[in-house]
């Protein structure tokens, strides 16, 4: 939806073997990797932070937080205490539904 509307969007953290990432590749502007099947590196954490500290918003696909994918929750966090928006609705930041 972001893409179709225009709206440039960064995707991440996604691991490498994951459909979703596949699917980032294609459609944003930049997509922030891990392996698959390992912990979230502090170098992976450290650059998806400094992506996030450039956007205007960050939209939460509600995926559930396992042991592999906490990092994520813990950017939601990071946007959070930054005074980035998180949004859960696309039609927030779009106007149209998904």
């Amino acid at each position: 939806t972001l893409q179709k509307n225009g709206i440039p969007f960064a995707a991440g953290i996604l691991f490498e073997n994951d459909v979703d990432c596949q699917t980032a590749d294609a459609l944003s502007e930049r997509v922030i990797k891990n392996p698959a099947f390992e912990p979230v590196s502090e170098e992976t954490m450290a650059k998806a932070k400094e992506l996030l500290l450039r956007c205007s918003f960050v939209l939460d696909a509600g995926t559930e937080i396992r042991t592999l994918n906490r990092a994520n929750a813990e950017l939601l966090e990071y946007a959070r205490a930054k005074g980035i928006p998180v949004c859960s609705d696309i039609e927030e930041i779009t106007g149209h539904e998904a």
